[in-house]
């Protein structure tokens, strides 16, 4: 038995019939894939895949966070499906079967994760889309998977091997309401790290406050975001929606202009939403809130299964109207918002987590949103962002390449988009994710996004006569 973090848990009880609480990976093959191949594929690698093998079993009386057993039952074409596109199988049609695909929770009775295939894309191509629980995994162990799931262009491929797993077994009662008492006896330890934790983040973000520069005034503070209609109640439904850029491009910008790729990446959704703001009559006066995931993992932390994450809250600055300067302001939002995440600790989210009631958890998150209280205050956040890195070369599945690969997280009450960008083999591959409600044209804001690469490429490309013209949106 492996305990979950709390964490881990907390993405479990954030999981309503609205909110499924999935991350997923969209490739595209070149050529066809044979189901048993597959299988046989998903079976080889299972020992390198943790998260294919685990399922979860809840403690007696919810004396603590669930566990992840052994699944002795794993059957892994329960796990596998094919869904054909609709004609003429383009990227508007395999961005709509994907809709259907993220818009469907998993089956908790088995291990958290299915393999859809998608026949019938243009040029004889086939769509995988890899999904599994946010709880059974984040962006980086995400992509640790797909290294093992996938090979890498030009080498060949392992051999595929049913041999004998091992002699899983359900834990009995008798060891589960043991594992119980254990969790219970160590709420004492885990009161007080967090106890801890937390003084030592009051301290240091009140030093930084008093700090002659006063850096903290430029960050983002949580239910700080302008409300919208980006923002609210959400509803079963989900749309997405694809783009992609070359990273040479992002770099170039990076150089011409300073600060990182991240706060290229957040300057063009930046741009992106004021154009989707601006057209619908919503563009706030005040910067909108971007939530950026940001990975804890040390060099040592092996990224097999669970969540090693934190956030930062940062200013999207969409009332500013030219590219530069927001591109500016993004990087000193950045910088504040880092200093902040800083100041609090990067495990003292995780460590509060840790103090989650299951029973209670799993109701609040259903009531907050069944009972439409996002109206009631002002947005945590308006929008959440992830930079995520990838595969640096290209992969390949039996010897077929993997022309693309679109990441997607998951949305949560009161913020109705999600924008996952992802390096992958040279380029960057963006994946839109909202709920119609909120975002009714995803298409709409996923080329607003490449129309913002290519915007400051160009720029860059003025800044910098010398260099040769840096590649353009490809996608």
């Amino acid at each position: 038995m492996k305990p979950l973090s709390g964490l881990d848990a907390t993405f479990l009880y954030a999981e309503t019939e609205r909110t499924p609480m999935n991350v997923l990976a969209t490739l595209v093959v070149e050529g066809p894939v044979d189901d048993e191949s597959l299988i046989e594929r998903v079976a080889s690698r299972l020992p390198d895949l943790p998260a294919f093998r685990r399922r979860l079993a809840e403690l007696p009386f919810r004396m603590g966070h669930p566990v992840w057993i052994e699944d002795p039952d794993l059957d892994l074409r329960s796990h596998v499906r094919r869904i054909q596109a609709p004609a003429p199988g383009d990227d508007a049609a395999l961005e709509r079967v994907v809709s259907g695909i993220a818009r469907l929770r998993l089956d908790r009775s088995r291990p958290l994760f299915e393999i859809v295939v998608i026949d019938g894309l243009e040029h004889g191509r086939t769509g995988l889309v890899v999904k599994a629980h946010h709880a059974a995994m984040d962006g980086v162990s995400g992509a640790a998977a797909l290294l093992h799931l996938f090979d890498r262009a030009g080498e060949a491929s392992a051999s595929s091997d049913f041999g004998p797993r091992s002699e899983a077994r359900l834990p009995d009662a008798a060891s589960l309401f043991g594992e119980g008492l254990a969790r219970l006896r160590e709420v004492p330890a885990r009161c007080g790290r967090a106890a801890r934790e937390a003084g030592s983040a009051a301290r240091e973000l009140a030093r930084d406050a008093l700090a002659a520069d006063a850096p903290l005034r430029d960050a983002a503070l949580p239910f700080q975001a302008p409300t919208t209609e980006l923002g609210g109640p959400l509803s079963t439904r989900r749309v997405v929606a694809y783009a992609r850029t070359e990273v040479g491009g992002i770099q170039a910008v990076r150089d011409a202009f300073g600060g990182t790729m991240n706060d290229v990446v957040l300057a063009a959704c930046t741009r992106a939403l004021q154009g989707e703001l601006l057209e619908r009559g919503e563009l706030p006066r005040e910067p909108l809130v971007a939530a950026v995931p940001v990975s804890t993992r040390s060099l040592d932390d092996p990224a097999d299964c669970g969540n090693r994450i934190s956030a930062f809250l940062t200013h999207l600055p969409v009332h500013v109207d030219d590219p530069l300067h927001q591109l500016s302001e993004v990087r000193r939002a950045t910088r504040a918002a880092k200093r902040f995440h800083s100041s609090m600790g990067a495990g003292t989210l995780a460590s509060l987590a840790e103090l989650l009631p299951p029973g209670m958890a799993s109701r609040a998150f259903d009531w907050y949103g069944r009972l439409g209280l996002v109206r009631a205050h002002r947005p945590l956040c308006n929008v959440v962002i992830s930079n995520v890195p990838g595969p640096p070369e290209p992969l390949s599945l039996f010897g077929r390449t993997v022309h693309a690969l679109h990441p997607h997280g998951p949305l949560m009450d009161g913020v109705g988009v999600n924008i996952t960008v992802m390096s992958y083999a040279g380029s960057l591959d963006v994946g839109v994710l909202a709920c119609p409600e909120r975002l009714s044209d995803a298409c709409r804001l996923a080329d607003r996004v490449g129309t913002a690469m290519e915007e400051l490429i160009k720029l860059a490309e003025a800044a910098l006569p010398d260099v040769p013209p840096i590649a353009r949106i490809i996608a």
